[in-house]
């Protein structure tokens, strides 16, 4: 884990605070708490986050998405026009790897149109991690993003050794991440550990 305060070259200190994304929006639009918060309280919520200083809303995903299906009472494309209409903070989609918001993978057309369709509707930065860890899952929905000139970040999830060494093992991941032609992000990579 980092600390807020790190070391820089010759024994300097930087207090630099790192940059911080906000998920409560999308956190209250999908279940178990989707339909608690009207529509019009989550904008005066966004409006207030827009003044906080985060580097990027997430505002919506795979949850999002399947509530809105379920529920039937809103389009999340509107929900995301609404708040780029009402924020200058850029706003971010948690997005499945090939799975895109779904339960099943796409085709590279579909992550296309469908990351097309997000930037239109307001999207900013997409937040990529694979449900399987796979890296090569990445590649279509990330290769949609460059395409429609958006920021992403991409995040794997693995738990370190018994000793706490942080050290991924040799394996599918560590050998795809190397690979040469693995499409880069333009934001930047974050890895989880439980």
């Amino acid at each position: 884990h980092r600390t807020l305060a790190s070391s820089l070259p010759g024994g300097k200190v930087s207090t630099r605070m790192p940059r911080l994304v906000d998920t409560t929006i999308r956190v209250l639009s999908q279940e178990p708490l989707a339909g608690l918060m009207p529509t019009a309280d989550l904008l005066r919520l966004a409006e207030i986050l827009d003044g906080a200083g985060f580097a990027y809303l997430e505002v919506s995903g795979g949850g999002v998405f399947d509530t809105a299906v379920r529920r039937g009472v809103e389009s999340p494309w509107e929900r995301s026009r609404a708040l780029k209409l009402r924020t200058t903070t850029p706003l971010a989609l948690a997005l499945r790897g090939r799975f895109l918001v779904g339960s099943r993978p796409v085709d590279a057309d579909f992550a296309r149109r469908f990351v097309a369709s997000a930037a239109e509707n307001g999207i900013d930065v997409f937040r990529l991690h694979d449900p399987l860890n796979d890296v090569s899952n990445l590649r279509e929905a990330a290769e949609a993003i460059v395409a429609a000139e958006r920021d992403f970040e991409a995040g794997l999830v693995y738990s370190p050794g018994r000793t706490g060494e942080m050290n991924m093992p040799p394996g599918p991941v560590q050998a795809h991440g190397r690979r040469p032609g693995v499409v880069e992000p333009n934001g930047s990579a974050h890895v989880s550990t439980p």
